[in-house]
């Protein structure tokens, strides 16, 4: 992630914990997932200066196990949708960036983004396959099976014709 990038991330994830709803979502959890949050972003900060840094895994392990039990059992909203997608990308790039990288960790995190993901792209799916039944719509394939049919009706019907 550039330096740049981080930033804007950085920004907008510090930006969704402002809402009400990271409260609603963490519960008695949203203290500490803020200070999780801020400690890497700062940790990020630091190891763009140069410093090499041994990241508490324990802390980013217990929120990105807390979303992905969200995720798999709870409604998605639009907010957990926007949240997670900062929020693991974050998380992804800090643990990617650390000396005691955890592969379990990494994992959990993909987890959690491919399943936000999934559902929205599953929702899009249903939004369209919705709209199509509502319309009067038939394949391509089988206007082209409909047109050979008649082809071939007709060619029968020029043969039986003396």
């Amino acid at each position: 992630m550039s330096l740049n990038n981080f930033y804007k991330c950085a920004n907008r994830v510090r930006y969704l914990m402002k809402f009400r709803d990271f409260s609603r979502l963490f519960g008695k959890l949203s203290g500490e997932a803020k200070e999780t949050i801020e400690m890497c972003i700062e940790d990020m900060e630091r190891m763009a200066s140069g410093t090499k840094i041994i990241g508490d895994l324990s802390k980013v392990n217990k929120i990105t196990n807390f979303l992905l039990d969200k995720v798999t059992r709870e409604y998605i909203s639009r907010y957990l949708h926007d949240f997670c997608e900062v929020c693991m990308l974050l998380f992804y790039n800090w643990n990617l960036s650390i000396e005691n990288t955890s592969n379990e960790l990494a994992t959990k995190i993909r987890a959690v983004d491919r399943l936000v993901k999934a559902h929205y792209t599953l929702l899009d799916a249903i939004n369209v396959l919705r709209d199509l039944i509502r319309r009067p719509y038939t394949p391509a394939a089988y206007e082209l099976s409909r047109h050979y049919l008649d082809a071939i009706r007709n060619e029968i019907k020029s043969e039986s014709q003396p």
